[in-house]
């Protein structure tokens, strides 16, 4: 470090820095201009001994100066933080040979705080093709990488609770449905005139409650609950119940019942009163059908043919609230002990309303889309990564008078003039290699009665989840006056 040179700091006095052996070559301010000044990124020129040569106000502010001139002499060692520099030597070193460098580095601000920036070190000529130093471009993608941060964390968080979710549902499902039967089973054998049989039954409803209580253990519910005794009164079955309501209320939010063969609801889980609105104790001992839309209630005859299969099913129908309204919802019924005489089915019930809006909505976009699509003034096409016309709009035909299934039957390479086809061919591997995703080019299609129409073509792509190209998005613009080809 030149010990004549301290590093700025926008209060205090500041040594002069001593001559610079190296000036900066004539005429460096007209080079940067004043549109250095309204850049938002931090900018420096420092020439091959690695002096500041010319800044702008956000370098000033990152180095913690009053000005950009209180930058110019010193070394970009004085500049940056403490040990920056030694770890960028190598970039350094690549940049002033002629090769550009980019990279990520985590700094300290002049408030002491952490910083994420994005450097680029360009190599600068000012005159013949000697390395006369580096431009130092600094953006500050803080927020950024912040943002990445907190969104893994979050994808991390939602993955927990997608696995816990889906525990819950096994539970429901594989445990808790068949331990439902079992118990409407138990529950007949307590009114059993013979004392043995009453105590084996309360024995067996009361290994279901260990088996509960287990589940409990499983999904992390830790608040404590007292051992109910066996015993040969009906107290066991109730205590099942509220084991396994206390399950479903912490762990689903799917409303889950009970119907009987009449469809009287038997039992209701606590989150009744978010999917429906009604309190579990009002639906208990009322008829389903009588909280279904009078148009939707067909629907039930599905879920009846359902459960005479023993089978499970899936309907969508409209919920009635308390207020009168309506939601969505979907219905998932199945048997809840195929082997029982109580002919009870167990329902999950889920509200859709939301899904059902988006899924208008997306049908509706979809119809927009494609008659904004079809009526496009200019030529619109998908294409397929092999160059075969997926789709068409009408402008594509007129453009190349073919119709619309003369085209769909061939390839952009049938029809694309001879001297254009090598430099589109060179611009659509670039996209499926992933070197860039979007082309531009003047080029000329062959019309069906031969002569060449010349098109401004914007290529996009779209890609699949492993990043090949799915198709290619094309709009084809007609051209009056013919151009040279060219292509960015």
């Amino acid at each position: 470090m030149d010990a004549s040179a301290t590093r700025p700091n926008g209060s205090g006095e500041r040594a002069r820095p001593a001559p610079d052996p190296n000036p900066p070559p004539e005429g460096i301010e007209r080079l940067v201009g004043p549109w250095l000044d309204l850049m938002p990124a931090a900018v420096l020129l420092v020439d091959h001994s690695l002096r500041c040569v010319a800044a702008n106000p956000a370098a000033a502010q990152w180095a913690g100066a009053t000005a950009p001139g209180d930058l110019v002499g010193h070394a970009l060692d004085d500049l940056a933080p403490d040990g920056v520099m030694v770890a960028d030597q190598g970039y350094l070193r690549a940049a002033l040979s002629g090769a550009p460098q980019q990279f990520q580095r985590t700094l300290l601000d002049p408030d002491g705080g952490v910083r994420h920036a994005q450097l680029s070190f360009t190599p600068y000529r000012s005159s013949g093709e000697k390395t006369a130093g580096v431009v130092v471009h600094m953006v500050d993608i803080t927020e950024r990488v912040n943002t990445e941060a907190q969104m893994r964390r979050q994808s991390e968080l939602r993955a927990g609770q997608r696995e816990r979710a889906l525990l819950a549902s096994r539970m429901t499902s594989e445990v808790m449905h068949p331990l439902f039967g079992a118990t409407l089973d138990l529950s007949g054998l307590m009114q059993h005139a013979d004392p043995t049989v009453r105590r084996q039954a309360a024995k067996s409803i009361s290994g279901i409650d260990a088996v509960l209580t287990a589940i409990r253990s499983i999904l992390r519910l830790e608040r404590a609950e007292p051992d109910t005794p066996a015993g040969d009164g009906p107290q066991n079955l109730g205590a099942s119940y509220a084991l396994t309501a206390e399950i479903v209320a912490a762990n689903v939010a799917d409303l889950i019942t009970v119907q009987d063969s009449d469809g009287c609801y038997r039992w209701v889980s606590p989150s009744s009163l978010s999917v429906t609105g009604w309190l579990p104790e009002q639906l208990l001992g009322q008829p389903h059908p009588e909280f279904i839309h009078p148009d939707d209630r067909r629907i039930l005859e599905r879920g009846k043919a359902a459960n005479d299969r023993q089978t499970a099913v899936a309907v969508e129908y409209r919920y009635r609230r308390p207020d009168g309204t309506y939601r969505w919802v979907e219905d998932t019924a199945q048997p809840l002990a195929p082997n029982s005489a109580h002919h009870m089915v167990i329902v999950t019930t889920r509200d859709i309303t939301e899904r059902r809006h988006l899924q208008a909505a997306l049908a509706e976009a979809k119809d927009t889309l494609e008659q904004a699509f079809t009526a496009a003034p200019i030529g619109m096409a998908l294409v397929g990564p092999d160059g075969r016309w997926l789709t068409v709009n009408p402008a594509v035909a007129a453009i190349t008078g073919r119709t619309q299934d003369q085209l769909l039957a061939s390839t952009f390479q049938d029809i694309t003039h001879p001297d254009d086809l090598n430099l589109d061919l060179e611009l659509l591997a670039e996209v499926v290699d992933g070197h860039r995703d979007r082309y531009q080019m003047t080029k000329r299609y062959v019309h069906i009665d031969g002569h060449a129409v010349w098109v401004q073509l914007n290529v996009a792509c779209l890609r699949n989840p492993d990043t090949s190209v799915r198709f290619f998005i094309s709009q084809i613009v007609p051209i009056a006056t013919p151009p040279e080809a060219a292509a960015t």
